[in-house]
């Protein structure tokens, strides 16, 4: 059976109309690649960073228990430089256990980076509507793909209606 997939979005459908009227609809679907660049990139960032510090952080702990106690740590030392030198020579250490990753990232976070990021834009969108994103019968300001987008993921019905209520609670202020 052929899969249609659409390259901006990566939305798939299994009948080639129903992919052709996604291609011809009114307001075009988001080219999530660079969104998800933009987000990698920027947690690979913070990652780098924290990385950063956690190493400046463990090297002043070092510094501060060789100063307290010199005679005990000149052994400690020695069997830590050793152990350095064989994790530097071997590369990297496993402390966690292996995921699938993206760029250097789990996969799972970076979908639900995007899940997050898609349901900021339903509530943003019923906020310009002006009606609320609940599911109802006629579906509030809903279109048809963000419904069933949302019924494929029912737990960010609350996440969106969170957002929709911030963005009410702004628009008083």
């Amino acid at each position: 059976m052929v899969i249609y997939s659409c390259e901006k979005c990566g939305k798939s459908f299994k009948q080639k109309g129903h992919y052709m009227k996604h291609l011809q609809r009114k307001t075009p679907c988001d080219n999530i690649n660079d969104k998800i660049e933009n987000i990698v990139e920027k947690k690979m960032k913070e990652l780098e960073e924290q990385q950063q510090q956690k190493e400046v952080d463990e090297e002043a702990e070092e510094d501060k228990e060789a100063e307290e106690d010199k005679e005990e740590e000149a052994e400690e030392d020695k069997e830590e430089e050793d152990k350095e030198a064989e994790d530097e020579e071997d590369g990297f250490e496993i402390k966690a256990p292996l995921q699938k990753f993206l760029l250097g990232y789990p996969v799972e976070q970076i979908e639900q980076l995007v899940r997050e990021e898609r349901a900021e834009k339903i509530a943003k969108k019923c906020f310009d509507v002006g009606q609320a994103p609940e599911r109802s019968d006629d579906a509030g300001g809903l279109d048809t793909d963000d419904e069933e987008w949302l019924s494929n993921n029912p737990d960010y019905e609350d996440y969106v209606l969170e957002i929709w209520n911030k963005l009410q609670k702004e628009k008083k202020i």
